[in-house]
């Protein structure tokens, strides 16, 4: 039973198409006849091979609970993407929609705002590919997920790496550049629904997510298969992303309070799936 559901809620929930849950007629009516929004599509990622076994599995009792505010999954989601998608701004030297109120969660954005103000300058991105044979091996697409980011709005193709390879390594950062502003947007189109509505098709496969490792698999072991399958997250997707594009940046000195309100929202997404080893994974990542 368990292995069926794992079927159904994980690799239907994650797939790059989404997952969107059933819909009456009047459901359905009243989604086409509402404003378009841009699908948010999560972008592909490769997963590293190494020792997962030596990834460590904090017990609860040494978590600091009385940290952990009790946030709904949809304020967590929110919270969250709505940091990642702050933090982002800085990469791209290009003007992308401030978020200026939330209906949904207008209290919780408020907060958020007011904790962590946004920083003003801009990171000096700098992409370093040696040769161009490193964009097809695992451990460089591994540590470099902005090269899978794609260049269209509409579509997941041509990635970065495959205008790379027609234009030049000396493109490299213009053209992540130009990727990382058109995920910005989509994350912009989320979050817009999210503010509206208070899900998205990405919350949904989320939440599956914290079904199924609480309630079908309390042992959501470190391994390769289970990153893979939260990298299929929005969540972790921009974790991994928000990684590498830092250690490719001299970036502006951030205020203590931003770098702790940034990393108690990912210690609150750990804890709430019980994978607080993905953590372990994304020191691994390198420039």
């Amino acid at each position: 039973m368990g292995h069926k559901l794992f079927i159904l809620l994980i690799l239907v929930s994650c797939s790059s198409r989404g997952y969107r849950r059933p819909e009456s007629i009047g459901q359905t009516m009243g989604r086409t006849q509402s404003r378009h929004i841009k699908r948010n599509l999560v972008p592909k990622t490769v997963v590293r091979s190494m020792n997962y076994n030596q990834m460590s599995r904090r017990p609860a009792s040494i978590i600091d609970i009385n940290k952990m505010v009790n946030y709904s999954n949809q304020t967590l989601y929110f919270l969250t993407l709505v940091s990642q998608y702050r933090q982002m701004r800085a990469f791209t030297h290009s003007s992308v929609p401030k978020i200026k109120h939330c209906p949904r969660f207008h209290t919780e954005f408020l907060n958020l705002k007011e904790t962590t103000p946004l920083d003003k300058k801009i990171s000096n991105l700098k992409i370093n590919i040696a040769d161009i044979k490193e964009l097809d091996e695992e451990a460089f697409q591994a540590n470099h997920p902005e090269v899978f980011l794609p260049l269209e709005e509409e579509d997941i193709k041509p990635t970065v790496a495959d205008k790379i390879k027609e234009e030049g390594l000396d493109q490299a950062t213009i053209l992540v550049k130009k990727a990382i502003f058109i995920h910005e947007k989509k994350l912009f189109s989320e979050l817009m629904e999210l503010c509206d509505r208070g899900v998205s098709d990405n919350y949904f496969a989320y939440r599956n997510l914290i079904t199924y490792t609480l309630n079908y698999d309390k042992n959501f072991a470190p391994s390769k298969k289970n990153m893979e399958i939260l990298l299929k997250t929005t969540l972790f997707h921009n974790m991994l992303l928000i990684k590498s594009l830092s250690n490719q940046s001299v970036a502006p000195a951030r205020s203590p309070a931003s770098v702790q309100k940034e990393d108690h929202l990912n210690e609150h997404v750990y804890y709430r799936l019980k994978v607080d080893w993905a953590n372990d994974y994304f020191k691994e990542i390198s420039p």
